[in-house]
């Protein structure tokens, strides 16, 4: 059995109350990025290319963000799962949370502009992560 940290009551209540919400709407096209990652050859290169077309012509300014959000939001439900905080969780939990109160990543990745869409939820999910952060 392992004897980690153990999640409480109030991490997991931001999870159920904010966090899952914001994750999911943090990473609409994680779902593709993962598929396209996963494939083991069952998708040709021409229905990976419309894939990334499709998502790119979107005008998404981070995709990698997408996919990282995701994968926190797998881990952090695996943690939630089973109980106690998982390595995984952490690895995830803190590549995101750093990188969105990095603010080298805001001039470099959005050009300091912080009014599109996606950038409103990425810093919301960035608070959700800092009040989360008291918790662990």
């Amino acid at each position: 059995m392992y004897s980690g940290i153990e999640l409480r009551p109030e991490f997991i209540d931001i999870w159920q109350s904010k966090l899952k919400t914001q994750i999911i709407k943090c990473s609409p096209e994680a779902a593709t990025l993962i598929d396209i990652e996963n494939n083991n050859g069952e998708l040709s290169e021409d229905i990976i290319v419309s894939l990334v077309d499709k998502i790119e012509s979107k005008g998404y300014v981070d995709l990698i963000a997408q996919y990282y959000i995701a994968q926190l939001g797998a881990a952090m439900a695996h943690s939630i799962g089973h109980g106690y905080v998982t390595l995984n969780f952490l690895q995830y939990y803190i590549s995101v949370r750093d990188c969105l109160n990095n603010s080298g990543y805001w001039i470099d990745v959005f050009n300091n502009d912080l009014t599109s869409n996606e950038a409103k939820e990425l810093i919301l999910l960035r608070d959700i992560l800092n009040e989360l952060n008291s918790y662990l």
